[in-house]
């Protein structure tokens, strides 16, 4: 049984972006902050594409979104939104980073079973964490041990996400953003339940600071 996913969207405001605000500002109107899917799919205000995309991004699979500066939970057919501290600025930035890397042009096709690949994204977006956390605190940041429980984790998560092959592009990066994500919370459920997460040495605090 596949884990239940985040989805990231992010970059460019476009389409997708618009009907997100038109999303939020319908929870709004309400008295809770969640709706069930449906009804906010019957809704005529949302053109025939709209509801195609709407179903797309609160997907059974998905649990939930970081849309720009907006977040949301689906869970069990309600779409609920959340008070977002997601600063989505700081993660284009980050992502740029990655994208940046020396040994991997941008265009080129990729295989998500390519554990260098993600072995060397990771450690450069464990870097910029390093580098922000030694800033901000002013003291040596936890430990991330990157093994590979690690590494094949996330190749699998990206292989649902892309399939074998994906060009090395801004879609990827934020589709690896998505799957570390979703290691980050496995982890943080297996330390809830007392047990190793497989990555040792892990630390609560550097998986809240991950989100």
């Amino acid at each position: 049984m596949n884990r239940k996913k985040n989805l990231y969207l992010l970059g460019e405001k476009g389409q997708d972006y618009q009907l997100i605000v038109k999303v939020a500002d319908i929870i709004s109107t309400l008295q809770g902050k969640d709706i069930q899917l449906e009804d906010l799919i019957a809704i005529e205000s949302f053109n025939k594409a709209e509801k195609k995309r709407l179903r797309n991004i609160f997907h059974k699979n998905i649990c939930t979104i970081y849309a720009w500066n907006f977040m949301f939970r689906y869970e069990d057919g309600i779409v609920s939104q959340r008070d977002s501290t997601h600063d989505y600025q700081h993660d284009v930035k980050s992502l740029i980073i990655l994208l940046n890397e020396k040994e991997f042009s941008v265009g080129v096709t990729v295989s998500t079973s390519d554990l260098n690949l993600i072995k060397i994204l990771l450690q450069k977006w464990n870097q910029s964490f390093e580098d922000e956390w030694r800033q901000d605190r002013g003291d040596e940041p936890p430990p991330f041990y990157i093994n590979k429980d690690v590494l094949y984790f996330i190749s699998n998560d990206l292989k649902q996400r892309l399939g074998e092959y994906s060009t090395f592009d801004f879609n990827f990066v934020k589709e690896f953003r998505g799957a570390f994500s979703d290691y980050m919370d496995m982890s943080m459920e297996m330390l809830i339940k007392g047990l190793t997460p497989p990555h040792k040495g892990i630390k609560p605090q550097i998986l809240r600071q991950s989100k």
